[in-house]
This record gives C-alpha cells, structure tokens and sequence, in this order.
C-alpha cells in the first residue's frame, strides 16, 4: 500500500513553502506562518487605489481625494 511521505503548503503572504509528514501538519505550519505576518488591510475603493498608485509616481498632491485620505488617516495609529 503506498505510504504518505510529504505534504507541502505554501503561504500566501511570502510564498515559503512548508511541508510536513502529514496533510494537516503542513497546513497549519503554512496557516501559522500566513498568521505570524504583521499584515493590515485597508478597505478602498478600487478608484483609490488607482488614485494612490498614480500619487506615488507622479506626486501630485491633486491625486489624493478627501474619501482617500480619510480611509488612510483611519490607521495611521496602528499599534
């Protein structure tokens, strides 16, 4: 009978790969590197995205629109 010898799971934040001798094992070695990531998300309009994307290359004060920098000033004390 075929025997498991490796599961590998990758992490979506940094795209290391963990393996481990069973399924479950190597998905949460891959869940807790997912989760030790000091990662926020900030809910913004697509069109803010775009907006700041196009402020970050070109810098044009202009580009920054009051609902975009209400979202952004929302966590600018994050702890």
């Amino acid at each position: 009978m075929p025997k498991e010898i490796e599961f590998k799971f990758k992490c979506d934040i940094c795209g290391k790969v963990h393996s481990g001798k069973t399924r479950e094992v190597a998905e949460q070695k891959a869940r807790d590197c997912e989760q030790s990531h000091d990662i926020v998300y900030i809910p913004m309009l697509k069109s803010d995205v775009q907006r700041l994307l196009a402020f970050i290359v070109s810098k044009e004060d202009g580009l920054i629109t009051d609902t975009l920098w209400r979202t952004l000033r929302r966590y600018r004390t994050l702890k």
